[in-house]
């Protein structure tokens, strides 16, 4: 695979065990990082300081712009949560990807209904990408780069290493790598 990013070309190549030497490596995190964090940023310059324009609609919820940036908060802390829980739990039996995709399409679907009750149109369909943004950020920083990392760090020792441990590390961060793509 060849692959153009930031003005360079790129061709990595994967290898099933550990190459006997690793010299430095590239880890795909900042990328998500920033991309997350220069979302929140403009999320909580237009909608977080101006709760009370954006995030309050008086037909809908009557509360105020507080209430309503932490609702706002806790709609991609919540979806987080929810989501890391149905992985967990249903991604690791037969069939559990299916499962999880079927639960999580639900949970979205009520998200965003729940979401328009609440919130201004603009903001609640908003509100809904920020989730989703929010739990792929999650997944490398929380699951895919902490998996990744014991893997490689037990891979690269030179020591034994519990392959089976090492295994849930690598499935869940390769589970989450799918999800977020």
């Amino acid at each position: 695979m060849w692959a153009v990013h930031g003005g360079g070309f790129y061709s990595p190549q994967k290898h099933v065990v550990a190459p006997k030497k690793i010299h430095t490596m590239h880890w795909f995190y900042w990328e998500s990082y920033f991309t997350w964090l220069t979302g929140f940023a403009l999320f909580k310059v237009m909608y977080l300081w101006n709760e009370g324009t954006f995030l309050v609609d008086r037909s809908l919820m009557d509360w105020s712009p507080a209430a309503a940036g932490w609702a706002a908060l806790a709609f991609l802390a919540g979806f987080w949560l929810v989501y890391d829980a149905v992985c967990r739990l249903l991604g690791v039996r037969e069939h559990g990807e299916a499962w999880v995709g079927a639960v999580m399409l639900g949970v979205v679907a009520a998200a965003a209904w729940v979401a328009c009750q609440l919130f201004p149109g603009r903001a609640a369909f908003l509100l809904v990408g920020a989730m989703l943004a929010t739990a792929m950020s999650a997944n490398v920083f929380f699951c895919i780069i902490p998996g990744q990392r014991k893997v490689v760090a037990a891979m690269t020792s030179g020591q034994r290493f519990d392959a089976k441990a090492l295994d849930i590390h690598g499935k869940r961060a390769k589970q989450r790598s799918a999800h977020n793509t």
